[in-house]
């Protein structure tokens, strides 16, 4: 997905001169095109995220769109208040693209771990909280980020795989109905999308129908297909590569219970990062089944609470 979206970037910034690219250590060969035709536009800063959002801030005051892009740890935790107040109080338009995000650097442990750079980021008021799981749908919304008034943050993930059954268009502030509706309602974001996929086909085989709800912009959030979805379903799964704090569950359960609080179901149950920061270290596959992001997992979560409910 990275590949994908930063060519997509360069592309935006080869046709449209308001565009410019700011970056913290992309590495070699970054941006060749853009540093050969417009050196002017692409300004690598070095480790200096803080002085690097601020620059950015003051681009975009004078008419310029800003794609941040560093690492999400670094460009989420460090950069905040500059996030929030250079860019979120002024209401300038920019994107702050985040790389390596939920467990893709878990081999060095919880520093590098980006699990809490969704709650961060909805705190903005006014920005828009986007976790596509695809490269196609990173490329679709990056150029929709564009045309946003404000600050936006996207969300990439190191997937490269596709949604084997992609229905609906891909709208930045609306959400994506994968599978017909079921019993079992999955609810998720990102790449953890695309565990869901495989474990709705093992449902499936078991008999069991589960409906999908992919969720690639968290703010603003599509209120009306969630609460449309949930009420279908007698048992809903959220899952997302993040703190269940702060996060997708936290603005589902917020969707459901700030109208007509009936509309949360009996069994509804949050998969992520629990209160307390991320253990262990090692590959991105072992980290998700530690907190139970793998089809096997969901799947039988799923049947669980759905037997609870006969």
């Amino acid at each position: 997905m990275r590949v994908e979206s930063i060519r997509a970037i360069e592309e935006l910034a080869l046709s449209d001169p308001q565009v410019v690219v700011v970056a913290s250590d992309p590495g070699a060969g970054f941006m060749s095109e853009l540093a050969a035709k417009h050196p002017e536009r692409l300004m690598l800063e070095g480790v200096c995220e803080q002085a690097l959002v601020g620059t950015s801030a003051g681009l975009a005051s004078e008419g310029f769109y800003p794609f941040i892009i560093m690492l999400a740890v670094f460009g989420t935790r460090r950069c905040y208040e500059q996030l929030l107040l250079d860019f979120g109080l002024h209401r300038y338009s920019g994107c702050m693209v985040g790389v390596g995000t939920g467990f893709n650097y878990s081999v060095l442990g919880p520093t590098h771990i980006a699990v809490d750079d969704l709650a961060l980021l909805t705190s903005v008021p006014g920005a828009a909280v986007m976790a596509p799981s695809e490269p196609n749908e990173a490329v679709l919304l990056i150029r929709q980020a564009r045309a946003f008034r404000g600050l936006s943050y996207l969300r990439l993930a190191a997937s490269t795989e596709s949604l084997q059954d992609p229905r609906g268009d891909i709208n930045l502030g609306k959400g994506r109905v994968l599978g017909d509706a079921g019993p079992v309602l999955f609810i998720s974001c990102g790449a953890a999308t695309l565990v869901v996929e495989a474990a709705r086909a093992m449902l499936k085989e078991g008999g069991i129908q589960a409906g999908s709800l992919h969720i690639h912009t968290l703010k603003p959030l599509d209120t009306d297909l969630v609460r449309r979805s949930v009420k279908a379903a007698r048992v809903v799964v959220c899952v997302e590569e993040h703190r269940k704090i702060g996060g997708l569950s936290s603005a589902v359960l917020h969707a459901l219970t700030s109208g007509d609080s009936s509309l949360v179901p009996a069994r509804f149950a949050s998969v992520g990062v629990d209160d307390g920061f991320p253990e262990g270290y090692g590959g991105y596959r072992d980290a998700l089944e530690r907190y139970g992001i793998s089809a096997v997992s969901l799947a039988e979560k799923a049947r669980t609470m759905l037997s609870s409910t006969a």
